[in-house]
């Protein structure tokens, strides 16, 4: 059996992944989501991160809403 490489945090990589969530759930795009569907894409996105075994680095929210165009979260 072969090891693969660990996951790493890669912003694009994870926006990819919250679109998907938001759009999944019904929420729509993510930059005009209401704040309490945008607290649910984080949440799934951690889970689908710690799954993968990649530790959210500090500021990953930031960086996620930043890249989605929500500005300040």
């Amino acid at each position: 059996m072969s090891e693969t490489e660990p996951h790493t945090f890669q912003a694009t990589e994870w926006l990819e992944i919250a679109q998907e969530v938001s759009r999944n759930h019904g929420f729509g795009p993510l930059a005009q989501a209401a704040p309490e569907h945008w607290q649910k894409v984080l949440a799934c996105l951690r889970d689908r991160m710690r799954l993968k075994g990649v530790t959210p680095p500090f500021g990953w929210c930031k960086e996620i809403a930043e890249q989605a165009s929500r500005g300040q979260q």
